[in-house]
């Protein structure tokens, strides 16, 4: 069986800077949720487009079962 990896996977996106205007809320800034790589790439592959959970781990070249809870995570809070 053969896993198909999408850009992102071979090619991840890298955040040069992370800010944000205002007040963060009481679970934090934008920094706190996109600092890490994973997390950043997950958001960035349905900025354009949506997809679903394994339409991501494809597009990231992970097995879903590790990131689902990260994606979980972002939804819940808004950034996806």
């Amino acid at each position: 069986m053969e896993r198909k990896i999408g850009k992102l996977g071979l090619n991840p996106f890298e955040a040069i800077n992370i800010g944000h205007d205002g007040t963060p809320g009481s679970k934090g800034g934008p920094e706190y949720y996109l600092e890490d790589k994973i997390n950043l790439n997950i958001v960035y592959s349905v900025y354009h487009a949506p997809r679903t959970k394994e339409e991501i781990a494809e597009e990231l070249g992970m097995t879903l079962v590790y990131i689902e809870d990260r994606i979980n995570h972002l939804e819940n809070n808004g950034f996806i």
